[in-house]
């Protein structure tokens, strides 16, 4: 999954099967500013009409750009080029391009037949010059390189724990309802207001049930960080969050462009309309706030060191291409979400900013993240005692890819 900074990376894009493939793609994706979604499927009358691996989100001042992706261990079959190519009018709002990424070769004829059903079709020893631009020159491929593995990190750790879904059948329900049901929803409001009652009703207490089912509470499993399928129904809560958000960004895009205050206050409660009228106050910075919200919660681990905390928004505006006041803006912003859905998410951990219940991977993946970025900090403990357990979560869930040993930042 990790790219070795010190190697050349056609060899190493070769290498890729297809889960791999997938947590490459959205990772760089995300690295460079798209919101992404992992594993969508569509489905009528319960069964599968098509299925994506990666969903890259940006919005645009006036609009969202949708790109779907699919990631194939082979050459894709002309009968699979087709029933992707049907995402165009499946989906909805459609995606502005298809791309089917191949680890195999590709033959004339395949590429004909993706062109006139206007899918691109991308070999996945091409990535570099795809969805990695400049990142194998001379001189920048070891600074690149670097700056993307922690997104492959995340990457990583995503795998590992959805791996650990199905071995809960009320956290494969939750993820189901992330990855088929809102996805057949087109108008933003509605699959905003499904996504939110969702949250705060059925799904509302997955972590505590799905802790109970193993014999543990939710709190023990936050300390110890050794219930891995524990771990995983805080990562789908956080990808639900994460999905609150989006839903809210594109609603608040379409009121910005269609709509009024009027419908604003008929349509919301008065928690949603704040947060739509504070985020459509400041138009520029709300296209990039769903990407910076993953950047922030699953790279950096969701929190913050108060006694680092100018430095720490400095390095966050440098890394999602912003400023430290858009960041600052993104965090408020985040705050008042997150303490309006009667949760209680914030939290004074250790001394720190927090988001509770943030998987101990993520928050593992944080610590190390930091250190990186300030080479002083290398000792320094954010979590004290439970840095140690977060640590473990985080080398089991990269096993595949070396553990923590292998982490090149």
């Amino acid at each position: 999954m990790l790219l070795d900074p010190e190697h050349a990376l056609h060899k190493q894009l070769l290498s890729y099967t297809k889960i791999p493939l997938e947590g490459l793609v959205a990772g760089t994706c995300a690295s460079i500013g798209y919101t992404v979604f992992r594993d969508l499927k569509l489905d009528e009358d319960g069964a599968t009409v098509g299925q994506a691996d990666v969903l890259a989100s940006m919005f645009l001042p006036l609009r969202e750009q949708r790109i779907l992706i699919e990631c194939k261990g082979t050459s894709p079959s002309f009968s699979e080029i087709q029933e992707f190519s049907t995402w165009r009018y499946l989906f909805q709002p459609p995606p502005d391009e298809l791309v089917l990424i191949s680890r195999g070769g590709l033959d004339e004829g395949l590429v004909n037949v993706a062109r006139q059903l206007n899918v691109s079709l991308v070999q996945s020893r091409n990535l570099r010059h795809y969805i990695l631009p400049l990142l194998d020159v001379p001189g920048l491929r070891e600074e690149r390189a670097r700056q993307l593995n922690p997104y492959l990190a995340w990457q990583g750790i995503h795998d590992y724990l959805i791996s650990q879904v199905g071995h809960s059948t009320i956290l494969k329900h939750h993820y189901r309802f992330l990855t088929f049901d809102l996805w057949k929803v087109p108008d933003a409001a509605t699959q905003m207001q499904n996504s939110y009652e969702s949250y705060r009703d059925e799904y509302r207490h997955t972590s505590e049930e799905v802790a109970k089912s193993c014999g543990t509470t939710a709190l023990d499993s936050l300390l110890s960080a050794t219930n891995d399928v524990v771990e995983a129904s805080f990562y789908v809560m956080w990808l639900h969050r994460i999905m609150n958000v989006y839903a809210i960004v594109r609603t608040t895009l379409h009121i910005m462009r269609q709509k009024d205050t009027k419908y604003l206050k008929a349509q919301m409660g008065m928690s949603l309309s704040s947060i739509v009228s504070d985020l459509s106050e400041k138009p520029r910075y709300l296209q990039g706030y769903p990407s910076f919200l993953q950047t922030y919660l699953f790279v950096w681990g969701g929190f913050i060191r108060p006694e680092f905390e100018e430095e720490e928004i400095k390095f966050l505006a440098a890394e999602t291409s912003s400023t430290t006041e858009a960041v600052e803006h993104y965090l408020r912003i985040t705050d008042l979400i997150f303490s309006g859905d009667g949760t209680g998410l914030q939290k004074q951990i250790y001394g720190l900013k927090a988001y509770a219940y943030v998987p101990a991977a993520v928050r593992a993946l944080g610590i190390r993240h930091r250190r990186t970025l300030n080479a002083s900090n290398e000792k320094s403990s954010c979590f004290g005692s439970s840095d140690k357990a977060y640590l473990a979560a985080l080398d089991r869930s990269l096993a595949g890819s070396g553990g923590i040993s292998k982490l090149s930042f």
